[in-house]
């Protein structure tokens, strides 16, 4: 009987590890882009603006690809940032290591209100937190 307890109690510790792992790694890709992203400069109408001026309202997590040693081997995301004059960029991470240290590349594109109400259309809840209220249909 005590065979029992001892399986029904390693079991569900055994299918849990590997979900606490997960958000483990995933918290540690979000620092090392967070860290990334404050040391860029974009250049706004002529005007350069460091990234740690910018809102990030919101954040899409893409992938992660991790070797079999724990190594990040790919990586994107994309944010959508605010800039103090309104407006809107989004900005792309992609990531690779190429050797020992993994190395973010980050694209910024401009997008018209209208574009970055529509990029959040299906995340209600981002676009409620951005916009004040969602569209009615």
């Amino acid at each position: 009987m005590s065979d029992i307890w001892a399986i029904m109690i390693f079991v569900p510790f055994l299918l849990l590890v590997p979900i606490f792992r997960g958000r483990s790694a995933r918290g540690k890709v979000q620092d090392m882009l967070e860290a990334s992203f404050a040391e860029q400069v974009t250049s706004m109408d002529g005007v350069e603006v460091r990234a740690i001026e910018l809102e990030a309202v919101h954040r899409w997590f893409g992938i992660a690809q991790w070797d079999r040693s724990g190594k990040l081997m790919n990586l994107d995301a994309q944010w959508l940032c605010r800039a103090h004059d309104g407006s809107y960029l989004l900005v792309i991470a992609t990531g690779s290591m190429p050797e020992k240290e993994t190395v973010i590349h980050w694209t910024w594109r401009h997008l018209s209100e209208e574009r970055a109400r529509q990029s959040l259309l299906h995340k209600r809840k981002a676009y409620r937190a951005v916009f004040g209220t969602y569209p009615k249909k």
